[in-house]
């Protein structure tokens, strides 16, 4: 499997959920923040910068790019280029 980013040591509740701060790898940019590493897809351009959360079974994938205050969760995908 393809690894673009790792979660890092810096970890917050939220909604009664712990969130992990990811930072992309070829860049050392840190990210957006995720509950399980399946909520990010290691495949293709995706990413999540900022203060973007994405958590509970919510999974962001493709070419998307998110960024800002986003929060995606429930069942939310967000795929391709969006």
């Amino acid at each position: 499997m393809a690894t673009k980013y790792n979660k890092t040591e810096e970890s917050m509740i939220h909604k009664g959920r712990t969130l992990w701060r990811i930072v992309e790898i070829s860049t050392g940019q840190k990210g957006g923040w995720i509950e399980h590493v399946r909520n990010l897809s290691p495949f293709k351009n995706c990413m999540i910068c900022g203060d973007v959360k994405v958590y509970e079974s919510a999974i962001v994938s493709g070419d998307a790019h998110v960024e800002g205050q986003a929060e995606i969760h429930g069942n939310a995908k967000v795929l391709y280029y969006a």
